[in-house]
């Protein structure tokens, strides 16, 4: 019998693998491609991967750039522009070999996912998770950001969405992390997979640090600052705690191994759950579905940790009841990845165990995430009639410690419940159709391209079919397109 080899997993667990043992491991552990930073080069990472990956994840700076307009909504220096390859996997010239799925970096065409805020096919078989996302792959839960935090921009809370053209200031203001979209990722649960372009601040403390230095010299100060990737980012590892958290962005490849300590379970007092609730804002969402407020916050979270186990509320619609949830693992693997080029290191292959219950094992295909939707709709519901007193928490003192962003408390009853109403939809409504259309035209079509939005099919489809708001340029008669 033939033997494979098998890029070996950053935590060597991986093992050469008889080749007749490979239809099992893709039925119980999907075998995956994680990659570091795109930048275009799409057909040097397909051309690296091993043949048994069924599932490429990469971690932001993809670069889905369709035109020579797009050029004007990158932030890159004109020196350094090119198409690179992606516009051909999106006319359709080039077909992409393995199911891949992306985050937004920093250096991404940003007026193409903004057409995907939520989500969907930028090109046959390549999914790009939105602003915030989740999804099922064969058992496997995952979830991500993108772009990357900067105090500024967080601290200014916009609500609204940047308008073409950008400028200087918002072609990168664009890709920064709101405080709605991090409010959205602070609601999520019991993920496999975490994804975020920039690396949780303090990680560094978990793995060789002196190696780290000795290899990135510059990276000594913003060690030393605290400033070394983002605080948000750190607050959501403590707080999720995924099996697995991949990034990239500064271009190394490293891995730590953070082991996490007991925490009380939900009800029991901790001075954190003690702590005033400053920035408590009463909620009233109008829902179809009522839920009573109760006595206090019955779903109030422990804010070193947001508990799994939640509360159902006794006025909750019949057939709703909280599914046991398995206790948090208690550690999660950070691996970060290099950038395309060669002899770098950028790309690593592993197994993941997936739930082996949920339906998306028997399948090829993504399917979505109930809670991810739920989250984009009472979040996106609560800010278009709540969004002046969300813009009224003060975001700095949520920067400088992010369990004070005390609405997550307030909106989780409210996801918890629509979570279970769309888990109750037919399997068919939750997988993700392949319903990709090439909308904006390419360099190739010849002619002036404008810089503008082209409104996707794939976002109108999942709003209507979910009952999640459109993003406002999004609506017919908006002037925000161009």
């Amino acid at each position: 019998m033939p033997w494979i080899e098998v890029q070996a997993q950053p935590w060597g667990l991986f093992r050469r693998i008889a080749s007749h043992l490979i239809i099992t491991i893709s039925i119980t552990m999907p075998v995956v491609a994680i990659e570091g930073c795109c930048h275009g080069q799409l057909i040097n990472i397909y051309r690296a991967l091993p043949p048994e990956v069924e599932l490429l994840i990469i971690c932001g700076d993809f670069q889905a750039i369709r035109n020579e307009a797009d050029f004007e909504t990158i932030s890159m220096p004109k020196k350094y522009r090119q198409l690179a390859d992606f516009h051909r996997y999106y006319s359709g010239e080039l077909q992409a070999p393995v199911l891949t799925v992306f985050i937004g970096g920093n250096h991404e065409c940003s007026s193409y996912l903004q057409e995907l805020k939520y989500g969907g096919w930028v090109a046959p078989n390549i999914y790009y998770l939105g602003d915030f996302g989740g999804l099922w792959y064969k058992g496997i839960h995952i979830g991500g950001l993108s772009g990357i935090y900067n105090r500024y921009s967080f601290v200014q809370n916009r609500l609204e969405d940047e308008k073409l053209p950008y400028d200087d200031s918002t072609v990168r203001s664009v890709y920064h992390v709101k405080p709605k979209d991090f409010l959205k990722m602070c609601l999520m649960d019991e993920l496999d997979i975490c994804l975020s372009h920039d690396w949780p601040v303090g990680i560094e403390k978990y793995g060789n640090e002196k190696w780290l230095v000795r290899e990135k010299k510059w990276f000594k100060k913003d060690i030393d600052n605290g400033t070394l990737g983002s605080p948000l980012n750190k607050y959501l590892l403590r707080v999720l705690r995924p099996k697995y958290w991949f990034s990239g962005h500064l271009h190394v490849r490293f891995e730590a191994k953070v082991v996490w300590e007991d925490q009380p379970e939900q009800g029991q007092s901790t001075p954190e759950s003690k702590r005033a609730n400053e920035n408590e804002i009463a909620i009233d969402m109008g829902e179809s579905r009522k839920i009573d407020s109760g006595k206090g916050n019955s779903n109030e979270i422990n804010t070193r940790r947001q508990v799994a186990h939640t509360t159902t509320p006794e006025s909750s619609p019949a057939g709703f009841a909280p599914r046991k949830k398995p206790r948090p693992p208690h550690t999660t693997q950070f691996l970060a990845l290099d950038k395309c080029l060669p002899r770098r290191k950028f790309l690593e292959v592993f197994s993941v165990e997936g739930h082996q219950g949920h339906p998306s094992c028997h399948h090829q295909g993504l399917w979505y995430d109930p809670r991810a939707i739920a989250i984009n709709k009472v979040v996106e519901e609560y800010l278009r009639k709540h969004g002046h007193k969300f813009q009224q928490i003060d975001m700095a003192r949520v920067a400088r410690d992010p369990s004070t962003l005390h609405v997550v408390h307030e909106l989780r009853r409210l996801v918890d419940i629509e979570t279970a109403h769309y888990a109750k939809r037919p399997s068919s409504q939750l997988q993700v159709p392949t319903n990709f259309r090439q909308l904006a035209p390419t360099s190739e079509t010849g002619g002036l391209v404008p810089v503008q939005y082209w409104p996707s099919n794939q976002t109108t489809a999942y709003c209507a079919g979910f009952g999640v708001p459109l993003p406002p340029w999004h609506e017919p008669g908006s002037k925000l397109k161009q």
